[in-house]
């Protein structure tokens, strides 16, 4: 059972990151995965790909469990084949988000209790045990579905809980410095191949916070700096024009206009510190109360 020959040319540009032997397994993955119609397993996808017999089946397991492959790597030639069909001045948007995958037994690793967001209510958490990831996804709009969003991951984390990590002997890392680590590389791939795509993050209230914009937009502006030797920004302000964020806020959240770089400089004969801050702003809230805002 094989695959059209014009998706098995989508599949090419992937042969450069693996081995002969691996793509081979690969392949055969991919079509298994597309063909199967029920639990999408190692065993089930070969078995759907109709290759058992063809090596030993042990192999397909090997090809996850002692990979020498990046799937950072992977998820750029994705990306790649993903701007191939955007229009060359459209604006990347960038979804992050983590996930539960829910696990039982004692064999399996990293594993740990996570807040379920499904189970939970709003005056009661609850908690399952599993894996849970940090995932950036791209939003794709399809021109025959111009009003619907196609979510596609690329790139994700696995997030360790503190008691997990102190069990492991790893620094505990939190998902905001998880996502973080993953915008930085995308930064960088996309100043290499395609410098003047612009971007956006949309997140919820675990991403769109100071800390995480910040602590972003910093590790940016020192990578751009390696790179083309720019200026390092203020505390607060952005790496550049390039970089947008979204996402949701308290009703009451504080807000305040941004400073030029030119009114954050201390003026002469100036008393005390320069200003940080901008003119306060109408909070969401007043916002939403009055429409002549």
């Amino acid at each position: 059972m094989g695959l059209p020959e014009s998706f098995c040319m989508l599949l090419l540009p992937f042969a450069s990151e693996f081995t002969q032997p691996s793509y081979y397994l690969f392949q055969n993955l991919v079509r298994g995965w597309l063909l199967c119609p029920g639990r999408r397993s190692i065993t089930n996808c070969i078995r759907t790909a109709q290759v058992i017999g063809d090596g030993h089946f042990s192999n397909y397991h090997r090809f996850f469990s002692q990979h020498v492959w990046s799937l950072d790597t992977l998820g750029f030639v994705l990306l790649g084949l993903f701007l191939r069909f955007l229009p060359p001045g459209a604006r990347l948007q960038w979804i992050v988000d983590d996930t539960l995958n829910r696990k039982t037994g004692k064999s399996i690793i990293h594993a740990g209790m996570h807040r379920d967001p499904l189970l939970s209510t709003e005056k009661k958490d609850r908690f399952s045990f599993g894996l849970v990831f940090v995932i950036v996804c791209l939003a794709v709009f399809l021109p025959w579905e111009p009003k619907r969003v196609y979510a596609c991951p690329l790139f994700f984390r696995l997030y360790r809980t503190k008691k997990t990590s102190q069990s492991q002997g790893v620094a505990h890392r939190k998902k905001g410095e998880l996502a973080t680590d993953i915008f930085t590389k995308i930064d960088a791939w996309l100043l290499a191949h395609h410098p003047q795509r612009a971007w956006e993050v949309m997140g919820d209230s675990e991403y769109v916070q100071r800390h995480f914009a910040v602590s972003l937009t910093r590790r940016l502006a020192q990578q751009r700096d390696e790179l083309f030797h720019l200026p390092q920004p203020e505390e607060g302000d952005l790496a550049g024009e390039e970089v947008f964020f979204f996402g949701r806020l308290p009703l009451d959240a504080a807000l305040y206009q941004i400073l030029s770089a030119e009114e954050k400089k201390r003026r002469p004969g100036q008393m005390g510190a320069p200003r940080k801050k901008g003119l306060r702003l109408p909070n969401p809230q007043q916002v939403a109360d009055d429409p002549q805002i």
